[in-house]
């Protein structure tokens, strides 16, 4: 399977990271973020580094994506020396697209015609 992420990405970052997934972790860090479990907040990024929290209902983990090195304090990383859950689902938040501005429109007429704005 080809992982083509978006354009301006840090692709030499979350590439390596999804390929070298445990899909059984995979499908955790997917659930998790699909369902709402995992929340990711990114705290750093860079050309060569991502760093994110990353929050489940009870704990919150710190993660560092570098081109050498996948890092997490978490116990399943630390302990099976392993790319867990929490890694995997900051390598998927980082390459979702950039969120799209909405169109803006200012006035409306109560039949849907626009006033004033786009």
């Amino acid at each position: 399977m080809a992982i083509t992420p978006h354009p301006n990405s840090q692709a030499t970052l979350i590439v390596p990271t999804l390929t070298r997934a445990d899909p059984v972790r995979l499908e955790k860090a997917i659930d998790g973020l699909f369902q709402g479990t995992l929340t990711v907040t990114l705290t750093s990024t860079s050309e060569g580094h991502i760093s994110a929290l990353v929050k489940n209902s009870t704990r919150s983990y710190q993660v560092s994506l570098t081109a050498d090195e996948v890092t997490c304090d978490c116990l399943d990383s630390l302990h099976r020396d392993t790319v867990c859950k929490h890694s995997l689902a900051v390598a998927l938040f980082a390459s979702r697209p950039p969120a799209q501005a909405p169109a803006v429109r200012h006035l409306l007429w109560s039949d849907g015609q626009v006033l004033c704005g786009a």
